[in-house]
């Protein structure tokens, strides 16, 4: 029968039990703005899965929304996979806690899909979680209260961005999704004093230019067009001081010397003065968690 429908219908169905299973729950209103379709439809969709799978959802009526009755979803009997969830949330309309380059999403090394799909779940309820995860400057796993505020494709891997308190300071960080070991349960509370992410609400512009040591006229215009450039040479891209470094990732552009200029790379940062506060470890909480 599913093979019998059109590929949106599949999509969507497809998208219910995923959500459903990586965030805890799903409801219409979350379809409506995946996709962009009106309640009606919504409902449809649900029935239509409801009909196929009966004992695979179960409808909370006090909140209004489906949960997941099994482990092992029926649209994907290989198990969860959280690269189809990747997949899946990038279509159509993005919801505000993801943040994406806008690249294509990359494939996720393995995790313990019961556990990141905990940490997921208490990003989209605005909780804290109490995990275990392996930062790597320490060679133990440490227990850690965080609170997820976004899950984010950077076009070169996907992590959770969170705050999370060590020795007394509060600030945000980011987790990369392999390293979470071990869900301990959702913490109802909040941190004292909760500060803003100052960092992902500071604008920033990274201008890219060819790089100086290309001095061939014809392989510099080569650059240029490629890469959509203005007349000058210039490529400027708006981001966040907490993007920053991963918008140079996507253009394997290193930073460790030389103010990007290795011949190497075909581009370099024309204002990397502006932008090298943003490169650096942060130090008031010791070790970086990715």
């Amino acid at each position: 029968m599913l093979r019998d429908l059109k590929w949106d219908r599949r999509i969507r169905l497809q998208f219910i039990e995923v959500v459903a299973y990586w965030e805890g729950s799903v409801d219409t209103t979350r379809l409506m703005q995946q996709f962009e379709i009106s309640r009606p439809q919504a409902i449809k969709e649900f029935k239509l899965y409801q009909e196929m799978f009966p004992e695979t959802l179960d409808y909370e009526d006090s909140k209004k929304r489906y949960c997941l009755l099994v482990s092992s979803p029926p649209l994907f009997p290989k198990g969860p996979d959280i690269n189809n969830y990747m997949n899946l949330i990038t279509i159509g309309s993005k919801p505000e806690w993801l943040e994406s380059l806008g690249y294509p999403a990359p494939s996720v090394r393995r995790v313990n899909a019961y556990v990141v799909s905990r940490v997921v779940s208490a990003l989209r309820n605005n909780i804290m979680a109490r995990v275990k995860y392996q930062a790597l400057e320490s060679a133990d796993v440490e227990e850690r209260i965080i609170k997820p505020t976004k899950l984010i494709n950077t076009g070169y891997r996907w992590h959770i961005r969170g705050l999370r308190e060590k020795r007394g300071e509060i600030g945000y960080r980011d987790f990369l999704l392999p390293r979470f070991t071990n869900f301990l349960g959702f913490v109802h509370t909040s941190f004292r004093n909760e500060p803003k992410d100052t960092e992902w609400n500071t604008r920033v512009s990274v201008e890219l230019q060819i790089n100086p040591r290309i001095r061939n006229r014809e392989r510099r215009r080569i650059i240029q067009e490629e890469f959509g450039m203005n007349n000058n040479g210039i490529l400027q891209i708006e981001t966040n001081a907490a993007m920053v470094k991963y918008i140079l990732d996507c253009y394997t552009i290193d930073v460790d010397s030389d103010a990007c200029n290795y011949e190497k790379n075909l581009l370099s940062v024309r204002n990397y003065p502006e932008i090298r506060k943003y490169l650096l470890k942060p130090k008031d909480l010791g070790d970086e968690d990715v």
